[in-house]
């Protein structure tokens, strides 16, 4: 079936604007302290592959999770989720939730570990985060007291 007239070039003008109103915030939170260099594509290929592609050359992949569509919202936000399974670097997801305007900023950063080498990554990249924004960096132990050294051969049947 042929695209419809018009319909990349609709794509083109939306995905510029988008793009415009992306820079206007990173100016705006960046005060003149901005990253490097900034570059911009609009790119005619799904969300995923890309996203997952030009993973390999980052330092870091940060997404939305806003989740759209008519979908239920525990099955909303796809693309971060599978971002999240499938890059080739480290991947920050940002919530819709608008957190006070006294928080923000102040917030300290969370860190999760679990002993794996990806935990000693998660570490220094958090406390390299927690040191630039100059908040705190909060690691919880949590843990459960059940004993679980008999789940191994417990014998469940496969469903």
């Amino acid at each position: 079936m042929p695209m419809p007239a018009g319909l990349a070039r609709w794509q083109q003008d939306r995905g510029g604007r988008l793009v415009d109103e992306a820079l206007k915030m990173v100016n705006e939170a960046a005060q003149g302290g901005g990253p490097a260099g900034v570059h911009t594509e609009i790119l005619g290929s799904p969300a995923v592959p890309a996203l997952v592609d030009l993973s390999k050359d980052a330092e870091m992949v940060v997404t939305g999770c806003l989740g759209s569509g008519r979908w239920p919202a525990r099955l909303r936000g796809s693309v971060s989720s599978a971002v999240l399974r499938y890059a080739h670097c480290p991947v920050a997801i940002v919530a819709d939730d608008d957190p006070s305007a006294a928080q923000r900023g102040q917030a300290p950063v969370l860190v999760g570990i679990d002993g794996s080498s990806a935990s000693e990554l998660a570490t220094a990249l958090a406390f390299d985060e927690a040191s630039r924004r100059r908040v705190g960096l909060v690691g919880p132990h949590a843990w459960s007291d059940i004993d679980v050294s008999e789940w191994h051969g417990i014998g469940w049947p496969a469903t």
